[in-house]
């Protein structure tokens, strides 16, 4: 199935952000660190859940996609709180932007979460994923921009 539409390149950015989340080296991380990576891993998996709805991967399972998004909005609501104030070290992947524009970073968590409840509270009563795709949308944007914004590639 062929991709269309303004969503098209969030969804495709939102499949390839949480094929790389899955795949980042998460060996040697710790503590913190380690539980924030194990959280962004869940996201994907999650965004990845609703990516293959919305692209025709996956067949669409209302039950399933809000399952999904409410485990990202739950996780969303925890950002803030994975990034203590102090110094970044490998294999951590997050840019000391953060700290620097950290209203600007939390509003972007905040809109995730938001996002995410609210593609959850569509998805409940959704006949057809075209219901959920400016949601989806939304989403995938916001985790374009966060990652744009506050993730550093670390080879």
């Amino acid at each position: 199935m062929r991709i269309s539409g303004t969503w098209a390149l969030p969804v495709v950015v939102a499949v390839v952000l949480a094929a790389a989340i899955q795949a980042g080296a998460h060996s040697g991380a710790t503590g913190i660190v380690k539980q924030r990576m194990e959280m962004m891993k869940a996201i994907g998996t999650n965004l990845k859940v609703l990516g293959s709805m919305v692209k025709g991967a996956a067949s669409f399972d209302a039950q399933a996609a809000r399952s999904a998004a409410l485990a990202i909005a739950e996780h969303s609501a925890d950002i803030s709180s994975m990034f203590p104030d102090g110094p970044v070290v490998p294999p951590s992947e997050a840019s000391e932007k953060i700290w620097t524009e950290w209203d600007r970073f939390t509003g972007l968590a905040n809109d995730l979460a938001a996002s995410a409840g609210q593609f959850a509270d569509k998805a409940g009563g959704a006949s057809s994923v075209d219901e959920l795709k400016p949601e989806f949308g939304r989403i995938a944007a916001t985790c374009k921009s966060c990652h744009e914004s506050f993730r550093i590639k670390r080879n």
